[in-house]
């Protein structure tokens, strides 16, 4: 569909990110999930890469503190 605004055409935009929410032209958010789901895969990557010794009583303070807000 073609959008006007007085005697301008309004550009179609397929990816808009907003208050850090990536929603499409279709309005589903699997572009938001995926991006998330990326992010705190890269950050347990980086964990693992940093840590050389983890211990059980460390791993979920790692995750709630590092991982956990990547997600939100």
């Amino acid at each position: 569909m073609i959008y006007n605004m007085g005697d301008t055409e309004l550009q179609s935009i397929v990816l808009e990110n907003d208050l850090g929410v990536y929603d499409d032209e279709t309005l589903k958010y699997r572009r938001h999930v995926s991006f998330a789901v990326n992010r705190a895969t890269r950050m347990l990557w980086r964990n693992k890469m940093t840590f050389s010794c983890l211990y059980e009583d460390i791993i979920p303070r790692l995750y709630k503190a590092l991982i956990r807000p990547q997600l939100a």
